[in-house]
């Protein structure tokens, strides 16, 4: 058999199960920063009955010996639906000059964790266009929370607090959690 023949039968090979295969349905993700701290998201129940709202659990654990603070701007959406996506954004700062600090800091001391709840109410499921969802959950935290927490006479001028936090905060987001809708 020439080189030839036996290259194009093993590119049609990988072609046929690539077009054949499908994507596996991810019921937990997780993540571990530089910073010695894991972020886990998992869907309670992946595949859903009709009128049941999507609840999704989180937990992070602080394997640091310092605290950490998890930042979540009170403004913000709870949730933003995209075709077949559901995202649980990561907080956003920024710096435009009419932004108010609205920001929420949650302490998790060192060598603990912390458990939370995500949750998508059926009404809101009827938005989807598709029969499963795609969940993604976001995070922010910091690691000095030094200057971060203005008395309310100081937030006339927002700006320098939130250029701290701006140079402060990391980010990250777990994706891949799938749940089947019922249609």
């Amino acid at each position: 058999m020439s080189k030839k023949i036996l290259l194009a039968f093993i590119f049609g090979f990988v072609l046929s199960t690539q077009i054949s295969a499908q994507d596996a349905r991810v019921v937990r993700s997780s993540a571990t920063t530089s910073d010695n701290i894991s972020f886990e998201a998992w869907v309670n129940n992946s595949v859903l009955s009709p009128e049941q709202s999507a609840s999704i659990t989180y937990k992070i654990v602080n394997r640091s010996d310092k605290s950490i603070y998890l930042v979540r701007k009170e403004s913000e959406v709870e949730f933003v639906i995209e075709d077949d996506k559901v995202i649980f954004p990561r907080p956003v700062v920024l710096l435009d000059g009419h932004e108010q600090f609205d920001y929420h800091f949650r302490e998790i001391k060192g060598k603990s964790r912390f458990l939370g709840q995500l949750r998508v109410p059926a009404t809101d499921l009827d938005k989807l266009q598709y029969d499963s969802m795609l969940v993604l959950v976001g995070f922010g935290y910091v690691l000095n929370i030094q200057g971060l927490k203005p008395k309310r006479e100081e937030l006339r001028d927002p700006l320098p607090y939130i250029s701290l936090l701006s140079s402060r905060l990391q980010t990250l987001q777990l994706s891949g959690l799938y749940v089947d809708l019922p249609r």
